[in-house]
């Protein structure tokens, strides 16, 4: 997994590359809602569940829309838009040590994780309360 591998200055040299900003992204984690995740878990063997659940991502916020990159797959290697006319009913749910965003793109349900504490999120929760004053760079 990538989180094991990468640490916060590897993420924001590849936001900065990739946008020349780096405090428009969070680092976040997969998150299903119930429903899935017991399908998932029932479908699949726990071990294989508990590594689907703990992918991780880089999204990064611009009036374009979400750009959205797995960490640690070598088969990500760049970010993919999900653009902001495909993207309805987003979602923040705060709770104390992290917050969920979830939306619905093309019909999809999507949800992540954004954690507050821990080594790979620092300026998360800072980053997160400047997003959401701007709008998530939603240009409308």
């Amino acid at each position: 997994m990538g989180i094991f591998f990468m640490d916060t200055n590897e993420i924001e040299e590849e936001v900065k590359a990739s946008f020349g900003a780096t405090k428009d992204y969070l680092f976040t984690i997969k998150h299903d809602d119930l429903k899935t995740g017991l399908v998932k878990w029932l479908a699949l063997s726990p071990l294989l569940y508990s590594s689907d659940a703990a992918r991780n991502f880089t999204i990064y916020f611009s009036p374009k829309g979400i750009y959205e990159k797995e960490n640690g797959n070598p088969l990500s290697k760049s970010f993919v838009l999900l653009p902001w006319n495909e993207i309805e009913d987003f979602q923040v749910e705060m709770k104390s040590k992290k917050a969920f965003l979830v939306f619905w793109h093309l019909g999809k349900r999507v949800g992540y994780e954004v954690p507050f504490n821990g080594r790979m999120c620092k300026g998360n929760e800072e980053r997160l309360q400047a997003l959401q004053e701007k709008n998530w760079n939603r240009v409308d």
